[in-house]
């Protein structure tokens, strides 16, 4: 398929926001590289392997495959399950992993991914194997998807830290409240001028 003009973009707007774009492929390492490159992803062939490579390093030991896995960004000519390994990796290493597929084949990796992400345009077992339905088939349907929930976090975040300082400030109103209530009637009782003054330069102090 041609590359949608506004993938380019969509992926810089992904690099600047700190998220890693990878492609798997079954298509031919010349193919994918040619396309990776179209879309500003890679410029080095150096970032291309393919599922030889992938079997090589997975009987190398979960280590080994870990940090071939982190020097790559085009995986070609793999399998399901080679996919599949590709995700555990990754979340092997930390990374929150999203997954966009439309295939029977994309459907393992799609389920293990943190979030699994069809096409509109999919199979039915791709549909209904992800936590999430692309209907426009558009990469940057989901970029904006994530800028979106970005705000929403931000700004729940700010609302739960502005709370907990209102009822940080209200506490603590209260307690100097109490604190002076229960002097003024266990410590002086008879209400002498002296004690009252007492207790209100100490009111000062604690309003400071």
């Amino acid at each position: 398929d041609p590359i949608r003009k506004e993938a380019v973009e969509a992926i810089k707007k992904c690099t600047g926001a700190g998220i890693k774009v990878l492609m798997i492929t079954g298509d031919h390492p010349l193919t994918a590289y040619k396309i990776s490159t179209d879309l500003k992803l890679t410029n080095t062939y150096d970032d291309v392997t393919t599922g030889a490579e992938v079997e090589e390093y997975l009987a190398k030991g979960e280590k080994a495959f870990d940090e071939f896995v982190a020097s790559k960004k085009v995986f070609t000519r793999v399998t399901p399950l080679e996919k599949l390994e590709i995700v555990n990796s990754l979340k092997r290493q930390g990374e929150f992993v999203a997954v966009t597929g439309d295939g029977v084949n994309d459907a393992p990796a799609l389920r293990t991914a943190n979030i699994g992400i069809a096409m509109g345009s999919g199979t039915d077992i791709a549909r209904e194997t992800a936590k999430m339905i692309v209907m426009d088939d558009n990469f940057k349907s989901i970029v904006n998807g994530v800028l979106e929930g970005r705000v929403a976090y931000s700004n729940i975040r700010k609302i739960v830290l502005f709370l907990i300082s209102l009822v940080r400030d209200i506490s603590s109103q209260s307690f100097k409240s109490d604190f002076i209530q229960f002097s003024s009637v266990s410590v002086i009782p008879e209400y002498d001028k002296s004690s009252i003054s007492e207790i209100t330069e100490y009111d000062k102090f604690l309003s400071k």
